[in-house]
Order: C-alpha cells, then structure tokens, then sequence
C-alpha cells in the first residue's frame, strides 16, 4: 500500500500528470480518469481539486514565470529588446521552468481547446506587460510580435532542439534575437499596420 500523501502533493501529482497527458494524447483524449491512474489518486479527487477537465486545464497552464518581475527595471537598458531575450533565456535554463513552459507549449498545440486556453492566458500574463514597454498607439500589435518572437525561440531552443538554437550561448542569442525585439517594440516597423479591433 503507498503511503498516505498530504493534499497538497496530490494536487501537484494530478496537474504533473495532466501536463503529460494533455501533452501526450492531447485534451480532447486525456479524460479525468486517465489523469488520476497516473497521478495514483481516485477521479473523485481530481473533480474535488479541480472540478472539470476545463478547470484542470487551465490550473495546468499556469505562467511557471512572473512576467512582471522578468520585466522589472527593464527600460533602463539601452537595447530593451536584448536585455528581455537574455533574462528569459537565463530564467528557461532552470529545469522546473524549462519543463513547465514545455509542458504549456505541448499542452497549447494539442487541441484547439488547449490553444484558447493557452492563448488567452499569454494575452493576460504576458502580452499585457509586455505592451507597457512598447511606443506608439499599436503597442498591443508590437507586444504581439514580441510574443510571436519569444515563442518561436521557445520552441526552437526548448521543444524541437533545434541545433543552431539549442547549442548556442544565451549572449549569441540575446544578440541576434533582442535587436528584433527593440524594433518590434520601440522602432519603425516599416509600413506595418496593425489589424484594427475588432468591433
């Protein structure tokens, strides 16, 4: 018989195995009782944590970062975009936030449930700090961008190993990637408009 877990590790049990399965077999086939056998607890214990797969979900898509202290102090800088590449890079090298956004990336391409979930909580927790730090009335269009360029590099790097990105040093790609982002965030955009909101 495995010994007795207090409350707060089932529930950290049942979002691990969530991330795993949500990544795995996707949402739409990762059912609440398929969680639990993993997490080693009874599905009734998931519904009382957590009370739907819905819920579930969104608990197990949880920014492992604080985005506003990432960014704290971050306009002092004079290359604003090579400061935020380099802080995100330093901070993915921890293991429990490098599995966690792997986790969030997995989760967020697996169904299109998980991508509105994924979706909406990157347009609250990062996109809206992010934008403070752009110029000019489209500053919700350059954060997106930002976010778009984070992204892929967060794939690139920490999802799909791509060699060029997951060997190279956090200055190499602090260097070549922040340029890009100080332009998306402060600098011309070359003729760009932003879609307008829509109504």
């Amino acid at each position: 018989m495995s010994p007795r877990r207090a409350p707060g590790e089932s529930r950290a049990a049942i979002l691990e195995a969530a991330r795993t399965q949500f990544a795995e077999v996707g949402y739409q086939h990762a059912t609440i009782r398929r969680i639990a056998r993993v997490a080693g607890v009874d599905p009734a214990l998931v519904i009382q944590y957590f009370g739907s797969k819905d819920d579930l979900l969104a608990a197990s898509l949880q920014m492992p970062v604080d985005i506003a202290a990432l960014t704290a102090g971050i306009e002092d800088h004079p290359d604003l975009g090579t400061e935020l590449v380099r802080r995100a890079l330093a901070i993915w090298e921890s293991p429990p936030v490098r599995a966690a956004l792997l986790g969030m990336l997995r989760t967020g391409m697996s169904h299109q449930r998980a991508g509105d979930v994924l979706s909406a909580l990157l347009q609250r927790s990062v996109l809206g700090v992010v934008q403070r730090y752009a110029t000019g009335e489209d500053a919700t269009f350059r954060a997106a961008l930002v976010g778009a360029q984070m992204a892929g590099l967060a794939m690139g790097r920490l999802a799909l190993h791509v060699p060029e990105l997951a060997e190279a040093s956090i200055e190499q790609l602090a260097n070549a990637v922040g340029p890009t982002v100080t332009r998306y965030l402060t600098g011309d955009l070359a003729g760009a408009h932003p879609p307008r909101p829509r109504s």
